[in-house]
């Protein structure tokens, strides 16, 4: 597993991002997608609700999606990549153990229009790096498989939560292979990273899916980041049916932790979300509704801008970024 790159030498200001679509619901959600008129769309996971393990199954959920007028829309206007969540690798929930998974990369691929022959396409999982811009202005784009390699989450007994933090050191998030191509893509040159993963990063509490379930695994990314020397980079992370910017400052990264998730693009959450808990929620960063997200780089003031769009594409919330906090301080790595 090496970490390729498919460069483009066009300046990276204006990503689009979201999650969770179902193709049995209406999908207004793209013709503001496209009135935004992003450059890049990133699918942050669920792109397509197939929980199956019958490939002909799977291969209609995508084939309907292509088939929508306002994806058909979308992908005529700009590219589109990104990493899978549960419902697109084809399990609720799926790690490792799903047997289909081999099944499941090549229908995902075939879906993302991934070229015959690729590396991506001869390498087991579906992560990916990607660079975009002149030097002085490269964008990174790393898409995590938090899926194909992932060990089984730990049950709580807990009432209300589904899964409980474990600090087994068996456990593994990406798999060593994942892990050792990760390395090499954060010691890559760029001036912004976004990192995507089909679950969260940072927030933790929630007893659902997340990074926090494995938190060795979590330390091992944050250290690699500042190990590394991958200064400017933000997480996406979809998954939840609902938006909100999550903080975490005190990293072995050397700088602040930023995870947006944005979700969900056809349908919400409805009635607790709200009491969801995250102490790292950024005060006012939440949304409730259909949306989609944006990432926009403002190069000359050295400023990102992450955005919540509702389906009519109404601003719902912002969290602004300065480059210059996203340093590593005391890291290793170019």
């Amino acid at each position: 597993m090496t970490a390729s790159v498919s460069a483009s030498d066009n300046v990276l200001t204006r990503i689009a991002i979201g999650s969770c679509a179902r193709t049995d619901l209406e999908q207004p959600v793209w013709d503001a997608v496209i009135d935004w008129q992003p450059q890049l769309f990133i699918t942050l996971g669920d792109i397509v609700y197939a929980d199956t393990e019958d490939p002909a199954v799977m291969r209609s959920h995508y084939d309907r999606m292509l088939a929508l007028p306002g994806y058909r829309r979308l992908l005529a206007g700009c590219p589109v990549v990104g990493v899978w969540d549960d419902h697109d690798y084809g399990a609720g929930d799926g790690g490792a153990t799903y047997p289909m998974k081999e099944m499941a990369q090549e229908i995902f691929l075939d879906f993302i229009g991934e070229p015959p022959g690729s590396d991506r396409r001869e390498s087991p999982g579906v992560q990916d790096v990607q660079t975009y811009g002149p030097v002085g202005r490269q964008v990174q784009i790393i898409l995590l498989d938090t899926r194909y390699f992932r060990s089984d989450w730990t049950h709580s007994t807990t009432r209300g939560r589904r899964y409980a933090p474990d600090s087994d050191t068996s456990l593994t998030m990406l798999g060593e292979a994942q892990w050792q191509w990760l390395e090499e893509a954060l010691r890559m040159p760029a001036d912004v990273r976004v990192l995507a993963s089909g679950v969260q990063v940072v927030a933790d509490e929630h007893g659902f899916e997340c990074w926090g379930n494995f938190p060795l695994e979590r330390d091992r990314l944050f250290e690699l980041i500042g190990e590394a020397g991958a200064s400017g980079l933000v997480m996406l992370t979809g998954d939840r049916h609902f938006s909100e910017v999550s903080l975490l400052d005190d990293t072995k990264a050397g700088y602040p932790m930023i995870d947006f998730t944005s979700s969900g693009l056809t349908h919400h959450a409805t009635g607790y979300a709200e009491r969801m808990p995250n102490r790292h929620r950024a005060k006012g960063a939440f949304y409730n509704g259909l949306s989609f997200g944006s990432v926009e780089i403002d190069w000359e003031t050295g400023r990102i801008l992450l955005t919540a769009h509702d389906v009519n594409g109404k601003v719902m919330f912002q969290y602004p970024v300065n480059l210059d906090a996203l340093r590593v301080t005391g890291g290793g790595g170019p």
